[in-house]
């Protein structure tokens, strides 16, 4: 069975419908600490168990923020279906994350929060507990829309030091929800006879079968076949990729695996762009849609000792700058000891 239409699928809908059809069977995706931190905060902010205190500051930027709108009228973790035949929709549930009584082949929706102005507008908002997914929630945010007939829309980022910052707060005009839905109904009709398509949307918008889909299996059999070429390739990508780790000898040959890969890809990379180079700047179409050529990138940087030293020549002590180094300590996991040699 394939994933469920859905708001917060949106993105990976419109990249590529394969994991969305019927004869596809999905796995079940492990959720994230950071997720299983979001859901936490959530179920704070409604009224649920207590987060850990380093967690604390989450809900109390949305505590914050929620008293911004005392004055709206607010409900919380409303349940929301659409069907796109119809253009009906309607409720599920409040606190009970059920979709399945929602009619079949409609898209479902969870809304944090549904506020309804002193005018009537009707605004839908998402709590996200990072910068990045606040600012990359706008398919989420017009899908939930367009399953409310809201008005507005916008991403509610919660920071743990107690600050929120609002992002993607735009009205929704009647034409562009319009344009969305339609949007909703192609795609969905396009299900049924999706291929699955590579491209940055397998991380980016976190399709349940990165690393296992056809097409992934027949790039990673191409790259295993090139590297090791004395292995069968699908057993090698079987084992050492598609299989999940479950001893410390699988892990310890997965990370060296990954080490080819990475040297694979890096010199393909490089080709690429000699070639491209060799054919005047030529820009290299790719096959889903999107282009690799030339471009000028600036980065500006401040470096942190000039900045201290200019702060020093304006009058600041050395006591007051050593009370802006603030050390962090956290854990990470890399590789230590013997550095690999490079060719």
């Amino acid at each position: 069975m394939g994933l469920r239409f859905s708001a917060s699928k949106t993105s990976l809908l419109f990249a590529c419908g394969y994991p969305f059809r019927d004869d596809v069977d999905v796995p079940e995706s492990p959720t994230s600490p950071a997720a299983e931190r979001g859901d936490r905060v959530h179920k704070a902010l409604d009224g649920g168990p207590s987060v850990p205190p380093g967690e604390q500051g989450y809900v109390d930027a949305g505590e914050s923020w929620l008293a911004r709108y005392a004055d709206h009228g607010i409900r919380k973790e409303l349940g929301v279906w659409w069907d796109p035949v119809s253009d009906k929709r309607g409720e599920l549930y409040e606190k009970d994350r059920d979709y399945s009584k929602a009619p079949p082949g409609s898209v479902v929706g969870t809304v944090d929060v549904i506020l309804t102005t002193p005018h009537g507008f009707i605004v839908v908002a998402d709590y996200k507990t990072s910068e990045q997914s606040a600012k990359a929630a706008l398919n989420q945010l017009r899908t939930l829309s367009v399953l409310t007939n809201a008005d507005e829309y916008m991403s509610v980022e919660l920071r743990p030091n107690g600050q929120h910052e609002e992002h993607l707060h735009e009205i929704f005009e009647p034409w562009d929800k319009l344009d969305h839905a339609n949007k909703l109904r192609l795609a969905i009709a396009k299900v049924p006879t999706s291929e699955p398509t590579p491209g940055d949307h397998c991380s980016d918008c976190y399709c349940p079968l990165r690393g296992a889909c056809p097409a992934y299996q027949e790039a990673a059999k191409s790259i295993a076949a090139e590297l090791v070429p004395d292995v069968p390739a699908f057993a090698l990508v079987r084992r050492k990729i598609t299989d999940p780790i479950a001893s410390e000898g699988d892990a310890a040959q997965a990370l060296m695996f990954i080490d080819l890969i990475e040297d694979w890809a890096d010199r393909k990379k490089r080709e690429a762009r000699e070639w491209a180079e060799q054919n005047s700047g030529a820009v290299i179409q790719l096959p889903n849609g999107q282009s690799y050529k030339r471009i000028k990138q600036t980065r500006t940087s401040v470096s942190a000792n000039d900045a201290l030293a200019l702060a020093e020549k304006h009058g600041a002590s050395r006591e007051e700058l050593e009370a802006c180094v603030k050390p962090t300590s956290f854990d990470v996991w890399k590789r230590v000891g013997k550095a690999k040699k490079s060719a």
